[in-house]
């Protein structure tokens, strides 16, 4: 099982949080301590078998998983269970395969990898957790979550021509790289469109539900080693939330440039007329599976043998990818077609961002985020 370092943060953090007021009162020792925690962390860290749609791969018992999927176990309802919440659509497709139950389930697994598909099964599962483990990016609720449809609003924002362009470097505007100095030198333009907009912005920043408030709070006590990296050119907002005077658009609509106002706005255009703030994006373009390297170190474990049972993801419909072929977003898409596959999944749909010279993948990805934050789209919380 591959125990990461922010497991560990999430269990210490969690039981000194329970332990402590019983610590006080009955004064427990050292010793006492590093036993209940040690005993607690076993318990967290048992390797699942998906018990629902949020469970994370690197800690799928693969084995386990397989037999539960050929009926050789119980467990077959639970599994389609956590299967079918994995999307919104899940459940309706899983049945329209005839896999919505665990007769269903078995044959198609069966079809996929076949009857004695085990081995291939479990070795595939190894090859995402391995390609994970060296994953150079952040979790989720850092990384860039752009939409389909984005391809030209990002192109727009990553070079000279078009409405919009940010600053990455050589030249910067106003004679400074670092954004907040940029701002203190800049009117911000429509005073009143601003504070309108960013009241809506507010809103619906807190309208998160109660679970995606609990995640958030998790991801803080969780960010002291996975934090974005920090840069004065690109601010991150923060986890699910917008950069002021940007419509919070959520995962759904389409991005419109002329509603973005405010500090937005000024982010989107300080790279305007700047050398140096060219990031060419080559569109619907094809790459192999394996030549895509994840930036992103975890995947979930329904949504990825979800899309592999499905077959989805061969066309990732407008994901992004780095020249070097990091992926920027699409994660289930790729994990899903390795599972499926082992690798030789030719996908299609994708959109290729040249990196700038010399920049690291933290910096670039960093970068898309705040750009992603900027047009509209916040990055999503699990």
């Amino acid at each position: 099982m591959r125990i990461t370092r922010s497991h560990i943060r999430r269990i210490i953090n969690e039981e000194l949080d329970r332990v402590q007021p019983v610590r006080r009162v009955k004064k427990i020792g050292a010793r006492e301590l590093r036993s209940i925690i040690l005993k607690e962390a076993r318990s967290l860290l048992k390797e699942h078998t998906i018990p629902d749609s949020n469970a994370d791969i690197n800690d799928m018992d693969a084995a386990a998983v397989w037999d539960i999927m050929v009926g050789e176990t119980e467990g077959a309802d639970k599994l389609i269970g956590a299967l079918g919440s994995a999307t919104v659509w899940a459940g309706g497709e899983l049945k329209k395969r005839g896999a919505g139950n665990a007769e269903g389930l078995k044959a198609l697994a069966e079809e996929i990898w076949g009857a004695d598909g085990k081995s291939e099964f479990v070795a595939n599962v190894k090859s995402i957790v391995s390609s994970l483990g060296s994953s150079e990016g952040y979790a989720k609720p850092e990384m860039p979550a752009f939409e389909g449809g984005d391809g030209a609003a990002v192109a727009d924002a990553l070079s000279e021509p078009g409405a919009i362009n940010i600053d990455i470097g050589a030249d910067h505007g106003g004679d400074t790289p670092d954004f907040e100095e940029y701002l203190e030198y800049e009117e911000i333009a429509d005073a009143e469109q601003e504070e309108e907009a960013v009241k809506k912005s507010e809103e619906k920043n807190e309208s998160l539900t109660a679970q995606e408030s609990r995640v958030m709070e998790q991801w803080r006590k969780m960010a002291g080693l996975m934090e974005l990296k920090s840069d004065e050119r690109f601010p991150f907002v923060g986890p699910g939330a917008v950069m002021s005077g940007a419509p919070n658009l959520g995962d759904e609509g389409s991005i419109d440039i002329g509603a973005i106002k405010g500090t937005a706005k000024k982010f989107l255009t300080k790279g305007k007329g700047n050398k140096g703030d060219e990031a060419g994006v080559a569109m619907n373009q094809s790459l192999a599976n394996t030549e895509m390297k994840p930036t992103q170190t975890n995947v979930k474990a329904a949504k990825t043998l979800l899309f592999a049972l499905l077959n989805t993801g061969e066309d990732m419909g407008g994901a992004f990818a780095s020249n070097d072929g990091e992926i920027i977003d699409g994660h289930h898409r790729w994990s899903g077609q390795r599972l499926r596959t082992g690798g030789s999944t030719n996908h299609t749909g994708v959109h290729i961002i040249d990196k700038p010279s010399g920049m690291g993948t933290k910096e670039f990805l960093t970068m898309l985020t705040v750009l992603g934050t900027a047009l509209g789209r916040p990055t999503k919380l699990k």
